[in-house]
């Protein structure tokens, strides 16, 4: 199976370019996309929820930090 995965391990996507960037993506592939963070800086869960109203197939995340924000 093939996919995209979209991820940011340091969790640096913010909600309005998780939009963004799931919106191009899902416009220019037709494969499942895949949508990868964290919540270091505090908005993890909120890009997850725009990259879903956006059309993301699969969400990998942690919305909880582990060995101290990594």
């Amino acid at each position: 199976e093939f996919r995209r995965v979209l991820f940011r391990s340091a969790g640096l996507v913010n909600p309005l370019r998780a939009a963004s960037l799931i919106s191009k993506i899902k416009a220019a592939v037709n494969v499942p996309v895949d949508f990868h963070t964290h919540c270091t800086p505090g908005y993890g869960l909120a890009s997850v929820v725009m990259a879903m109203l956006h059309g993301v197939d699969i969400v990998d995340t942690n919305i909880w930090y582990f060995g101290g924000g990594s």
